[in-house]
């Protein structure tokens, strides 16, 4: 009891200093639909995964890759798809949609952005337009985890995003704090739509990487040779690029050129 105590405290203690230090990130460009069934799969072997609960990720087209640092991009997909499976205790299917899509007022009105961002319309007059600042859809890659919970109420659809609010009587209530926060240092947003006894859907916008022909994804490498370090503290970015040994044909350690204007 007291090792599973202690546990719980270090679980909590993390996710408190995740949401409360600033994080340097290292963007490149992420597959996604490889990123969530890794994580599925590893969540299908965690305490709260229920016999009964399904999953399924469909991607509009394949190998779509998303602009992010790969670590936080996990960790946001890990946070939403173990709030999806928490709030089917008794089993349920999880949905992971990948498609070209601009980010949707409409969606934002229930999750402002903070002043980083671009305005948002006020609840009701965004419709399904575009959101103010966002660009043509095919630069923007859509990502939503929908799960066939109890759903929630509208009450609390506009705290869920609140540090330290939550439902569950063990729950820590930083899991959607912390997946906003990434998510706003990466330029992306994040959206809920719910209706009570019929689930919820999560949706997350990040920029679509753009690779050049020939290059391929790799799980942790750049994609193309280029990286950019965010740094959240300074707010600058940091490029890197291999060196190239073109005798031997093999790259090198990466080089840092310097730091560029945010």
């Amino acid at each position: 009891m007291l090792l599973g105590e202690a546990h719980r405290l270090k679980f909590i203690t993390g996710q408190f200093l995740d949401f409360a230090k600033p994080q340097s990130l290292l963007f490149r460009p992420c597959a996604v639909r490889p990123l969530a069934e890794e994580t599925l799969r590893l969540l299908e072997r965690s305490g709260e995964w229920h016999t009964k609960t399904r999953w399924t990720v469909r991607e509009e087209a394949p190998d779509t890759l998303v602009l992010a640092d790969a670590d936080q991009f996990r960790q946001v997909v890990w946070n939403l798809c173990l709030n999806a499976i928490q709030a089917m205790p008794g089993g349920g299917t999880l949905t992971v949609a990948i498609r070209s899509s601009t980010p949707d007022a409409r969606v934002f009105a229930t999750a402002p952005r903070s002043s980083a961002g671009p305005p948002v319309p006020p609840a009701g007059q965004g419709g399904s337009q575009r959101l103010a600042g966002a660009s043509a859809s095919h630069e923007w890659v859509e990502i939503a985890f929908q799960d066939t919970g109890k759903g929630i109420t509208p009450e609390e659809l506009q705290r869920v995003f609140d540090p330290f609010f939550t439902t569950r009587p063990s729950g820590t209530g930083l899991g959607l704090a912390i997946a906003r926060k990434i998510l706003d240092s990466m330029s992306g947003y994040i959206g809920v739509e719910s209706s009570v006894g019929s689930g919820t859907t999560f949706r997350v916008w990040l920029r679509r990487a753009q690779v050049t022909a020939g290059r391929r994804a790799t799980g942790d490498g750049p994609v193309g040779g280029v990286a950019c370090e965010w740094r959240q503290r300074t707010r600058q970015c940091a490029v890197v690029l291999p060196l190239v040994d073109t005798s031997a044909g093999a790259d090198g350690a990466p080089m840092s050129l310097g730091f560029l204007s945010a």
